[in-house]
């Protein structure tokens, strides 16, 4: 419970709130199995459900549910969502960049601001998913990799890299191209390309000119690492995953003078200069494909050790190389010079649907070996795949809002756990970030062996673990701007008064006590877009009537002299809501938009906020944050004093939420989705340190005297 609040019955702050295993079951008195989609599938479920009162010494007062019994019952099973941005190196969107999840998952697109939304099949594990961008064809095909847990709702950023330079060459003439030479770097890696190597569908040898978009991965950028395609991961031939090290990876395409792809017929050659890279010494470099449908690394040959001589002004140095061959039976789109790493496991806390980075940095601290995104699941726990005994950096994100890492004590000197402040690739501003050795030293964590797993995702009272936590604790908006110091500028990250505006959000329907959720983005032509931040509360039902309403807050607009202009999303996080009508006032002033808002569907509103359109006729309320606030909760813009009795009247929003049983039928309460609810009082938000698990229903809160919840 959160600080000054007990269980009334027990006394404790500490509450379990229970749960059911989720198990397939067969029902006693009724035929038919388990693990099949039809109507006859059962799971263990909870049977009883009771609501145990929670008070705080601060007179707040809510209700928790508790699971007390489970039976064999109709399965509920939570959608995995991944949500995501898909942007180019310069932060600019994806437009309608084409998504094709592997496995027969679909196809999908993203819109005109580059998000996509992917809901994957139950019992998905690992979701592997290729990016193209079709609209403008500047940017190279990326795939993607996902380790799903039950129930995960997510948010990713998708960097997809800039095509090289074309280059041009006749078919029968022999190239040697070098790689890896921008931003003042040397060339790592030169690719030996025979002549009359090419041949066209038709199995015949081309003469004509080719055309080649030819680049590298370069180990000695992060922003490269950043946008590399999979997950740095292999299947050894026992059968188990292996993490992988890398000294760069290769992606190229041929095509004739017609822009028809060409494919080998004689071998590329490939020479990795050793001396630029900081390559562990001992190691096997090996050369691998990357399988489109299983988003892991295929080893395909091995790059053999070699010496040779270089001219450097009048001298000739000796240098060592690794080379091999790219044969015409491999696929030639993305190709890693890889070398096999031991694993460990990594123990992190932060709040569930947290995306958590881990790149780990070469010996010299001069490279970048490997990456990996991991989603925290409803535990509160991850355990992310790491490699041992290297060096690492840990970063976290919660819908794309940086979260700040919390200052470690008692950890083991050999870990040597640091918080620095760095900038990620392909932003400009900076974030605190965890850096640390991956090296376990004792059973406490925070760095396990491989095989240690289970024991990683336990956290007991002494268990170390690198924790994170949003950075705005402590408002009741959430505020996702980059941190900037520039009071003018608006991602400015502190709140202001005249920063806080509300909006009125009414509830019918069979349930008026439904979490609402409303974002705030800054928008502007031609200009990337701001996330302001969120808010979200429960709705109390009026005295005077069973429709509940409730009032939120958002980024006021900053008139007409600024550029940017506020852009709302509303959409429910409990119950099944539809939404019935925005404002009329509001809905007739979206044509006045300078940027088009996003589109809608039943269940997600959004709109944009005119910067000449204020007052409650169209649901807006401002003011000082107190008064704007009871004006909201009235309906009555010309509130300024007095007791405020909360209304129907004047809502920017109207939505029907309706009660269902955990089958589907209207009726009984509704499993919630996963989610981590926060309590809200008097300007702190203060996550609550326990879960919702889909089986059973979201937290009904009481409402108190002067008290926000959520």
């Amino acid at each position: 419970m959160p600080p000054g609040c007990s269980e009334d019955s027990s006394g404790s702050n500490n509450v379990d709130v229970g749960t059911c295993s989720h198990e397939p079951c067969v029902k006693r008195g009724e035929a038919g199995g388990c693990g099949g989609q039809d109507s006859t599938r059962k799971c263990c479920s909870p049977a009883a459900i009771i609501d145990s009162p929670v008070s705080c010494t601060n007179g707040e007062k809510f209700t928790v549910q508790k699971v007390t019994g489970c039976a064999c019952a109709d399965c509920a099973v939570p959608e995995m969502v991944i949500r995501g941005k898909a942007v180019d190196p310069e932060g600019n969107p994806v437009k309608k960049g084409e998504i094709t999840v592997a496995d027969g998952g679909g196809k999908y697109a993203t819109d005109l601001r580059g998000n996509f939304k992917i809901v994957a099949k139950p019992g998905t594990k690992r979701l592997v998913m290729t990016i193209k961008d079709k609209l403008q064809g500047l940017l190279m095909d990326t795939t993607k990799v996902f380790t799903l847990h039950e129930g995960q709702v997510s948010f990713y950023t998708i960097v997809l890299q800039k095509k090289p330079p074309v280059i041009k060459f006749q078919a029968n003439e022999e190239q040697k191209i070098p790689l890896g030479g921008i931003d003042g770097r040397p060339s790592f890696v030169d690719l030996g390309i025979p002549a009359n190597c090419f041949v066209t569908a038709d199995g015949s040898i081309y003469d004509g000119e080719i055309t080649a978009n030819i680049g590298v991965i370069d180990p000695r950028s992060e922003a490269d690492m950043a946008a590399a395609p999979g997950d740095f991961s292999a299947i050894d031939e026992n059968g188990e995953e292996v993490m992988l090290g890398t000294a760069g990876m290769l992606r190229q395409a041929f095509t004739d003078d017609n822009g028809r792809q060409l494919s080998l017929s004689k071998n590329i050659t490939v020479r990795i200069d050793a001396d630029l890279l900081d390559i562990p010494p001992g190691v096997t470099v090996a050369q691998w494909y990357l399988s489109q449908t299983t988003g892991r690394w295929v080893k395909f040959g091995e790059l053999r050790p070699a010496e040779g001589d270089e001219v450097s002004g009048q001298k000739r140095q000796a240098r060592k190389f690794f080379v091999g061959e790219i044969t015409p039976d491999v696929p030639p789109d993305n190709i890693n010079w890889d070398y096999v790493t031991v694993a460990s496991h990594v123990r992190i806390r932060a709040p569930p649907g947290t995306v958590v980075t881990r790149i780990h940095l070469s010996d010299d601290g001069q490279q970048y070996t490997s990456y990996r995104q991991e989603t925290v699941p409803a535990s509160g726990t991850l355990c992310i795949l790491s490699l041992r005994d290297k060096r690492a950096i840990l970063q976290a994100e919660l819908n794309g809002a940086p979260l700040i890492p919390q200052q470690t004590s008692n950890f083991p000197a050999a870990v040597n756990p640091q918080i620095i402040e760095r900038s990620p690739a392909g932003t400009l501003y900076k974030l605190q970030s965890f850096q640390f050795t991956s090296t376990k030293v004792d059973d406490r964590g925070p760095v396990y062996l491989k095989g240690e797993e289970g024991r990683c995702g336990q956290h007991q009272a002494s268990d170390l673990a690198f924790e994170f936590e949003e950075a705005n604790s402590g408002q009741l908006f959430n505020w996702e701007s980059p941190r900037n110091e520039n009071p003018n500028d608006p991602r400015f990250w502190d709140v202001r008064p005249d920063e806080i505006c509300f909006v009125k959000a009414l509830v019918t329907g069979s349930r008026p006590d439904s979490v609402i959720y409303v974002k705030s983005t800054g928008k502007a032509p031609g200009q990337p877009d701001v996330n302001y931040g969120y808010s979200a509360e429960k709705s109390a039902a009026v005295p005077s009537g069973s429709d509940g309403i409730v009032c939120l807050e958002y980024r006021c607009n900053e008139g007409p002299q600024v550029a940017y202009q506020t852009h709302l999303q509303f959409l429910t996080l409990t119950g099944t809501c539809t939404i019935q009508s925005l404002n009329n006032v509001l809905d007739g002033a979206q044509s006045r938009c300078p940027v088009t808002p996003d589109g809608s569907t039943s269940r997600e509103r959004n709109f944009c906020v005119p910067s000449d359109l204020v007052g409650g006729d169209a649901g807006l309320y401002t003011g000082d944050p107190a008064v704007a606030k009871n004006r909201c909760v009235t309906g009555n813009n010309q509130y300024n004093s007095g007791r405020p009795i909360a209304t129907t009247t004047n809502p920017t929003v109207t939505l029907n939420c309706r009660l269902v049983t955990r089958g589907g039928r209207e009726g009984g309460r509704e499993g919630g989705r996963e989610g981590i609810v926060k309590l809200f009082t008097r300007g702190k938000s203060t996550p609550l340190p326990f879960h919702i698990p889909y089986c059973y229903s979201t937290f009904f809160f009481q409402k108190s005297r002067d008290s926000r919840t959520a």
